[in-house]
């Protein structure tokens, strides 16, 4: 699965980045690509509270989308269990590598493609809520299912919102890896904490 998971980032970093740069000539300068991902400024220590700030905020967003739309929507399942491919994990290594596919892999590539590149993109052509909503749009459809469509919705504002605020992808990215982390501490640790019945 790790392996699965990998290439199909890689490929992904590839066609959306890569190719268009090859197709097009532009400055196909690794400066240039660098900016383009919002990897080109160094993370600063100072900017870590913001990660811990934004899990708080991301989670109150959480909360509220859900809530409105189980209000909307009354066939909105808020509680079903998101696929990530791993199940039944039996030793120390099956977990290192679900930590690497789930937790490490997932949240670079993903903030390199939509809060780096996608963001920087629509950026340049609409102003910073304009930008957010289509971005975060797009994360959440990328996730296939409605009820983790909505959480990583809401993420994605408060990563956007990072991303401005820092010029860079980075905070956004350690945000990314702390949600992951609790979220695959719950699943395979504590998985009686999903079941609340």
């Amino acid at each position: 699965m790790l392996v699965v998971l990998a290439i199909a980032y890689v490929l992904a970093l590839v066609l959306v980045v890569g190719l268009p740069l090859l197709i097009f000539k532009q400055k196909a300068k690794l400066d240039y690509l660098k900016k383009q991902l919002a990897i080109h400024k160094k993370p600063q220590l100072k900017n870590v509270w913001l990660s811990i700030a934004g899990y708080f905020g991301y989670f109150l967003l959480t909360v509220v989308f859900s809530v409105v739309i189980q209000a909307i929507w009354k066939g909105f399942n808020a509680d079903q269990v998101q696929e990530i491919g791993f199940k039944d994990l039996a030793n120390p290594f099956e977990y290192i590598l679900a930590f690497a596919a789930l937790v490490v892999i997932p949240p670079i590539v993903e903030e390199m493609l939509f809060r780096g590149y996608l963001f920087s993109e629509v950026r340049r052509r609409a102003g910073f809520w304009l930008t957010a909503i289509i971005v975060s749009a797009t994360f959440g459809i990328a996730h296939l299912q409605r009820n983790v469509g909505v959480d990583v919705f809401a993420l994605s504002l408060v990563l956007c919102f990072l991303s401005e605020k820092t010029g860079t992808i980075w905070i956004g990215n350690l945000l990314q890896q702390i949600k992951n982390l609790v979220a695959v501490t719950v699943a395979f640790l504590h998985p009686e904490l999903l079941h609340t019945s």
